[in-house]
């Protein structure tokens, strides 16, 4: 009888999550510190000074900013009901970030991963 043997190369080069990611394959966004400020102005809640009253404002919106998702074929909508679902916590992440002065990323991967950022 034979013996299967596992052979590995002698030589390889290490990927980084990154690049998995890019591999896995999905879609992802920036909004910065400035353009989230800009935002936020437009709507007229600039006037809000917590986080609360952001949140507060902010969660009704969240679905009409994201309503293209919808339009994406295999799966928007599923997404988009995803986010309308989620509106009160992405609303809270983006307050903190106009509040801390960072940035937002909200990545989409194939795999069904949906994560937002304050970077």
């Amino acid at each position: 009888m034979s013996e299967m043997v596992l052979r590995l190369p002698n030589t390889y080069v290490e990927i980084d999550r990154e690049e998995m990611e890019y591999v896995d394959g999905g879609w992802g966004v920036y909004y910065s510190h400035s353009q989230i400020s800009s935002m936020i102005s437009a709507m007229g809640f600039a006037n809000r000074t917590n986080n609360v009253t952001l949140v507060a404002a902010l969660t009704p919106v969240i679905p009409l900013a994201f309503a293209w998702v919808n339009a994406l074929p295999i799966g928007g909508q599923i997404v988009f009901g995803f986010i309308c679902g989620s509106a009160a916590y992405v609303a809270s992440k983006v307050a903190y970030a106009y509040f801390a002065g960072y940035g937002v990323r909200f990545d989409l991967t194939w795999t069904g991963g949906v994560s937002v950022k304050v970077q």
